[in-house]
């Protein structure tokens, strides 16, 4: 992970800043922290909002990785197909 910068703000928002393409997952340990247990993270800033002034870590891994653990047989959910963008809402669940 060269190529991830965490820089931590003032106010107490972090920014994960990814120079390259490859992009990772953040996953926080207490996600009241900043809103979210876990995050993707694309080459530039991914900025987070801090919700409160609580401490958290945070574990980052490579998307590959992250996709390669769910790729096996303990995953709880089907694949849900998302279709292409048409008309109206509609519901597929």
């Amino acid at each position: 992970m060269k190529d991830l910068t965490v820089i931590y703000q003032p106010d107490g928002a972090c920014d994960f800043f990814v120079h390259g393409s490859d992009r990772y997952v953040v996953v926080f340990s207490d996600p009241k922290v900043f809103g979210a247990s876990l995050a993707t993270l694309k080459k530039g800033n991914n900025l987070f909002s801090r919700l409160n002034n609580g401490q958290t870590e945070c574990q980052i891994i490579s998307e590959t990785a992250a996709l390669a653990a769910l790729d096996t047989e303990d995953v709880a959910s089907a694949p849900v197909v998302i279709p292409p963008k048409g008309p109206g809402p509609r519901r597929i669940l």
